[in-house]
């Protein structure tokens, strides 16, 4: 199992998708130490373990809940040196343009796309809804703002898409669509729990 996780808040705190972490049944898909962190720097790549811990996760059983809870903050074992963390970023409103960076087939990606809707749930997190491409392997990226300021900052995590015909190229409606978690009240609270 592999996704995308980013730097938010500090140098050793992840955030991705839950379902990254927990299997269909609940469990944990890696045992203590097995689950990695693989930083490419100037000093080359590396391999930080992580501990993703249940109670800093919106749910340990994702694929059997609202994707709103589809999230998790993760904690590395050090610091990554030279690299500065996404600060988190207000909740975003339709049309304000995002990024999301993932990996492809072992090469980096950049999809420029929008925030479509924006659907309010509890805890103030919300369901995203963008017209990004979207691909296996994307789960947890970063929904980076692009609105006002130099700086990109986290807005929400990628967790999947849906579709009528998942197999052919549509334009963005309510049956073809990539969606994620916003960063709510809870995940920055497990954020801060997890510095």
């Amino acid at each position: 199992m592999r996704g995308v996780g980013q730097l938010t808040g500090a140098r050793d705190v992840v955030t991705s998708a839950a379902h990254v972490f927990f299997d269909e049944e609940g469990r944990p898909r890696a045992e203590s130490g097995e689950c990695v962190f693989v930083v490419d720097t100037t000093a080359g790549r590396q391999r930080i373990p992580l501990v993703a811990d249940k109670t800093l996760c919106g749910s340990t059983s994702p694929y059997g809940v609202s994707g709103r809870k589809d999230w998790a903050a993760a904690r590395l074992a050090r610091p990554v040196p030279g690299l500065s963390a996404y600060a988190v970023g207000p909740m975003p409103k339709p049309g304000d343009p995002i990024a999301v960076v993932a990996f492809e087939h072992g090469h980096k990606t950049v999809d420029l796309c929008r925030v479509r809707d924006v659907l309010p749930g509890e805890d103030g997190a919300g369901e995203i809804r963008t017209d990004c491409v979207g691909f296996d392997g994307m789960s947890g990226a970063a929904y980076l703002s692009l609105a006002g300021g130099r700086e990109p900052k986290v807005v929400g995590v990628h967790v999947g898409f849906r579709s009528s015909a998942p197999d052919e190229v549509q334009p963005y409606s309510e049956r073809h669509h990539t969606f994620g978690t916003s960063i709510g009240r809870v995940l920055r609270r497990a954020l801060e729990a997890a510095r």
